[in-house]
């Protein structure tokens, strides 16, 4: 419990050297941009693709050339003409002239006398293709001829991304723990930085994906340690919002990627461009950006603490009130380890274990589990798919990333009056409502964009109103425990989004269709949970149960 009290000596420093001055102005003015850099990072590859392109097979210019003239004498479509998008004929050009002059046969010919030149000719699969139709210049898909027999690893990219996040919630949060925030999240962006420069030099699709696990295991690096250092340099009073700043971030970066994907049009020349404008904001942070104090208190380093403090005591022109209360021996702070007796009787020391042997708090993760799983499975789900709806690719990505920000609001807004559990509720049955009903409007692509965006709204509330609901449902000794537990455990929803998305192969409605249901059976869930809006954040574990029993709403079967 040390830990906890001093947590709280240090928002009376806060209060003398300023809760929000030049400094902290300073930090949020360096660590959002370079949080909307980073995050554009990770998206440029996940979501600035449109879907498989239209491809035929290559051929010489002699063929294309006596192809066209045909296609032209037929008035047909170009396009139309070429040989089947994954296999060509094995033959010499009189041959292919031949073919093409019975399959789309002249004004003064039938098909039925025209046919049986087409016989026989024997036919291999292409090695080379041509794409058409896209509003890239240049996709990965087009780079690697993601296509015919190789069209099984169009996703495998993304799905390394995904790994990569897991991968990365198991690594920094302990760097992060023992080796301090600045160092663990320096060394996340410089690895997030030069791992998506690199992959937009790369020849080889199996190196490309090893370098998006990377990326993927950094991402998730800057944002987790990011995330818990700004709050710990803001005050309780401004925590609240600067919490819904971290998650706006996500969403700018898909609204700035909509217009560089416009604007560039070739994915490697956009991965270059977002890594060297991370550049400056990476080395702005390690130049003006301190230490987190509360880390170094926390961990027993009074003197290092205090030196931190005294600076931005300096830059928020404070340090002349720190100095007076130091003359004055008024102590501040003290060391972590001085005060972990204060509180008789409380355990001290707290395991995993302890959230599987105790019924109500196995209760509460199990669900919570289901329901970060959930959040983080539409949510990427929804963000990998917005090129593949159809119509105008960046309008789709533009408004998919705009739409995240009155989820963020609206859930802000609507807790602290109406509580965790409804506003949670209600998010995933606007999401899953959305996406069932994208089933039925395949035909209508506005109606189909509208429902997309509604469901991308309902989740990004819910995920915003859950990472809270859960800080508040843990006791205190196993709150950081919990909220690790269920951060690491959500990643698997991003593979599985993945795999969800590869079903569109059977059915273009079939991911949002089960993503709806996903979202739904998480709405049920989350009325076995109580509410936290008054006495939310327990002490221990019996408060935990007492919390529980208060709850108004029973449902037997489940609970």
């Amino acid at each position: 419990m040390g830990m906890e009290k001093s947590s709280r000596d240090y928002e009376e420093v806060l209060g003398v050297i300023g809760r929000f001055g030049r400094y902290q102005r300073i930090y949020i003015a360096i660590a959002y941009p370079l949080a909307i850099t980073q995050a554009m990072i990770f998206l440029c590859n996940a979501i600035l693709t449109d879907g498989m392109p239209e491809h035929y097979c290559n051929a010489d210019e002699t063929t294309k050339f006596a192809i066209t003239e045909i296609c032209n004498r037929t008035g047909t479509n170009i396009s139309d003409c070429f040989m089947d998008a994954c296999e060509r004929g094995n033959y010499s050009l009189e041959q292919y002239i031949s073919r093409y002059e019975c399959a789309v046969p002249l004004s003064n010919q039938s098909i039925t006398n025209t046919t049986s030149k087409c016989n026989g000719i024997p036919s291999i699969k292409c090695s080379s293709w041509e794409y058409y139709g896209s509003v890239f210049d240049s996709t990965v898909t087009m780079e690697f001829d993601l296509v015919c027999d190789s069209a099984w690893k169009y996703q495998l990219a993304s799905l390394s991304l995904m790994g990569g996040l897991l991968f990365g919630s198991l690594i920094f949060g302990k760097v992060s723990d023992r080796f301090g925030r600045k160092p663990s999240f320096l060394l996340a962006s410089v690895v997030l930085v030069i791992s998506e420069f690199t992959s937009t030099f790369l020849q080889s699709y199996a190196f490309y994906c090893a370098l998006q696990l990377v990326t993927g295991a950094a991402f998730v690096g800057v944002a987790t340690v990011g995330f818990i250092s700004v709050m710990e340099n803001v005050s309780v009073k401004h925590r609240v919002i600067f919490a819904q700043m971290s998650q706006i971030t996500f969403s700018l970066s898909s609204i700035l990627l909509a217009l560089f994907g416009f604007l560039i049009q070739d994915w490697r020349i956009v991965g270059r461009a977002t890594s060297i404008i991370a550049v400056p904001f990476v080395i702005a942070f390690i130049i003006f950006i301190f230490e987190s104090p509360r880390w170094l208190y926390a961990n027993g380093n009074v003197r290092g603490g205090d030196e931190i403090v005294k600076k931005i005591a300096k830059w928020n022109s404070t340090q002349e009130k720190l100095e007076f209360l130091q003359r004055h021996d008024m102590t501040l702070l003290e060391s972590a380890e001085t005060k972990a007796d204060d509180l008789p009787g409380r355990k001290l020391t707290a395991s995993i274990r302890d959230i599987f042997v105790h019924k109500t708090l196995l209760k509460f993760t199990c669900i919570l589990l289901y329901n970060w799983f959930v959040s983080t499975c539409v949510f990427y789900g929804l963000s990998f798919s917005a090129g593949l709806l159809g119509g105008n690719v960046f309008m789709n990505i533009f408004f998919t990333g705009l739409v995240e920000i009155p989820g963020y609001v609206l859930s802000a807004i609507l807790m602290p009056t109406w509580g965790r559990r409804p506003v949670c509720t209600l998010m995933h049955i606007l999401s899953a409502v959305s996406l069932i009903c994208m089933t039925f409007a395949s035909d209508s692509y506005w109606l189909s964009l509208v429902l997309f965006l509604a469901g991308k709204l309902g989740v990004s509330g819910a995920f915003s109103s859950i990472y809270l609901y859960t800080t508040e449902l843990y006791p205190t000794p196993l709150r950081g425990i919990g909220v690790g537990l269920c951060s690491g455990v959500s990643r698997t929803g991003g593979l599985t989004a993945i795999a969800i998305i590869m079903l569109r192969s059977i059915s273009p409605t079939l991911p949002y269709a089960i993503f709806g249901v996903l979202a739904f059976l998480a709405a049920m869930l989350v009325c076995c949970l109580p509410e936290t809006k008054v006495d939310g954040f327990p002490d221990t574990i019996a408060e935990c149960k007492a919390l529980d029993e208060q709850r108004k709403i029973h449902v037997p079967s489940f609970c």
